[in-house]
């Protein structure tokens, strides 16, 4: 399941990922962000994609594209505005620089 809220005024339809692997593209460098306390979300995907391989994925996106970890708040502009929201309500940033 692929549930992402996303800033349609910066992310054209065209671009909407099909997969998380998607999120390995370059172009979501800097873009990305995760409610932190969603470990229920985190749980559901990890074992929808199989746990080896999930904890892989986002392991990689966050070493190629860095992931803003927030508590909180909803995902908006407000908080990031080039952010693509990985889970249902992302939010206290914690960015891992590459």
């Amino acid at each position: 399941m692929l549930s992402t809220p996303t800033n349609t005024n910066l992310v054209k339809k065209a671009e909407l990922p099909k997969s998380y692997e998607d999120f390995l593209d370059p172009k979501w460098k800097g873009r990305l962000g995760i409610e932190a306390e969603d470990v229920d979300w985190f749980a559901m995907v990890v074992k929808e994609i199989g746990e080896d391989k999930g904890l892989k994925l986002f392991r990689d996106i966050v070493a190629r594209n860095g992931l803003s970890v927030r508590r909180g708040t909803r995902c908006s502009p407000a908080w990031s505005p080039r952010a693509r929201c990985l889970s249902r309500s992302p939010s206290t940033t914690i960015t891992r620089k590459s």
